[in-house]
């Protein structure tokens, strides 16, 4: 059974939702990339849950995004309080994708000991020089994005296997169709693309990459060998920043590796938790 709670946070409240999986067991936070929302981990989380995976889940919206209110980002900093926020003392394991492994890492330098273990994949940690970027051709192509459809089924046809959503698992399409968009009838994006347009602005400004080396918790960085804009070399760098941290290339997949390879990333999943299983040290 789900159920769904709303944290504040500075000017957003945050939609989170919470279940058991096989019963339950050590809490495990999912956190989304920008543009999307909690739903687009669905099929990760069916499939750890095939491979009999007993965990306590946290799925959250991002600020701006699916079923969270309130203000947008200015400073990416504000991710990682956002997180910080839903994580409230419990130490999870984190899994975040893009923007959302960015905040996971985020939260854990502005509180150390925030989490058990990490699982980053393709995040946006990027180096200098860093700035704001007015000009950045994501941020214009979401400024341009088409906002609504006449109904769900209507968007549906519209993304499926274009575009960002070319080789996507069917069951993450509609989980982000399910709080990607609002109306029962009219469909709107939930994300607003100006909103999502200053993600992009502001991603190359936080400097969380000049303190990687503070990283003091096990960290997995995952990457997909067809990623882009970025390169895998990109990834391998921010993983040789983080100490200890393990990298994990995934064969075929790009930068949208958990909607497209599911198993493999609930497999991660699933061999971080029999980790944490198996070390005393962390009960």
């Amino acid at each position: 059974m789900i159920r769904s709670t709303r944290v504040v946070s500075g000017d957003a409240v945050l939609a989170v939702d919470h279940a058991g999986v096989n019963g339950g067991g050590p809490d495990v936070l999912f956190v989304h990339a920008t543009g999307f929302c909690r739903g687009v981990w669905i099929p990760v989380v069916a499939e750890a849950a095939r491979l009999g995976a007993a965990m306590s889940i946290q799925l959250m919206d991002q600020r701006a995004h699916g079923g969270s209110v309130g203000s947008g980002v200015t400073d990416w900093w504000q991710l990682g309080s956002d997180v910080g926020r839903v994580v409230g003392g419990r130490r999870p394991i984190g899994v975040g994708h893009s923007s959302g492994g960015a905040a996971l890492a985020m939260a854990e330098l502005l509180a150390p000991g925030t989490f058990r273990s990490l699982v980053l994949i393709e995040p946006i940690l990027p180096p200098p020089p860093l700035g704001r970027s007015d000009d950045h051709p994501l941020a214009k192509s979401a400024s341009k994005r088409r906002s609504s459809f006449e109904s769900r089924e209507a968007a549906a046809l519209n993304y499926r296997g274009r575009g960002a959503f070319a080789g996507w698992d069917e069951r993450a399409l509609r989980g982000y169709l399910s709080c990607g968009l609002t109306g029962n009838g009219p469909a709107r994006l939930a994300c607003d693309p100006e909103d999502e347009a200053e993600f992009y602005r502001t991603a190359e400004s936080h400097g969380a990459y000049l303190r990687l080396g503070e990283l003091q918790v096990p960290t997995k960085v995952v990457f997909g060998s067809a990623t882009e804009p970025f390169a895998p070399s990109f990834f391998i760098d921010i993983a040789d920043r983080i100490p200890g941290a393990e990298t994990i290339e995934v064969s075929g997949a790009n930068h949208f590796v958990p909607m497209q390879k599911p198993r493999l990333v609930a497999a991660i999943i699933a061999t971080t938790l029999e980790e944490y299983g198996n070390d005393s040290s962390r009960r």
